[in-house]
């Protein structure tokens, strides 16, 4: 009788030890697969440049003109090369090459040099203002004053994917009021917002 119940007794605490053992081998951890990389951590490269011919053009302009390029390129996608040296190589590249003027092939060897996706670029040809008096007498005051805004720019995206290239050229001289004119480095940031926004098939703002 004591054979039995010893024999009995070992039966029940393998079958606690079998049982205990399954759910641990369920419960051992698999390997886990690697993380995907967040968009953040691998986004494409916007190289933004400013070729300026009249010596005016400031980091504030540059700046705001840049914000334009930025209205068709999320950052969670994409994000703005901001080393000066890449930039200027860049630069260099284009000023260079574009001896018969900016064109695909220019601005697609240009974004090679820098490691771009995309490359958005103002030449800046001239940017005046100054006052302008009237023809006609006003008996209380004399001559009216206007102001006189001279505003000549090229401006070009270009895309790697799809290899696509687009350009605007701004010319425009305008005499109004001083109360209603607009600079010319503001007429640049809105022609700058069409180009690119248009560029991406974006409606324009």
């Amino acid at each position: 009788m004591k054979i039995v119940r010893k024999t009995l007794f070992m039966l029940l605490c393998l079958l606690v030890l079998v049982c205990g053992a399954v759910p641990a081998l369920a419960a051992e951890p698999q390997s886990a697969a690697p993380a995907k990389e967040t968009s953040i951590y691998n986004r494409k490269q916007i190289a933004f440049l400013v070729i300026d011919g009249t010596g005016q053009v400031n980091s504030k302009m540059r700046t705001l003109w840049q914000r334009q390029v930025r209205q068709a390129y999320p950052r969670a996608k994409y994000e703005f090369i901001s080393d000066p040296q890449v930039l200027l190589r860049g630069q260099n590249y284009v000023e260079v090459q574009a001896t018969d003027g900016v064109n695909e092939s220019v601005l697609a060897g240009a974004a090679e040099t820098m490691g771009a996706d995309v490359v958005g670029l103002i030449v800046v040809n001239d940017m005046r203002e100054y006052l302008v008096q009237s023809f006609f007498m006003d008996w209380d005051d004399g001559p009216e004053t206007y102001l006189r805004v001279i505003t000549s720019a090229d401006l070009y995206m270009y895309k790697r994917d799809g290899d696509k290239f687009k350009k605007k050229k701004l010319r425009k001289v305008e005499t109004t009021d001083i109360s209603l004119a607009v600079s010319p480095y503001k007429e640049i940031q809105y022609a700058m917002s069409d180009l690119a926004r248009s560029f991406e098939g974006l409606p324009l703002i």
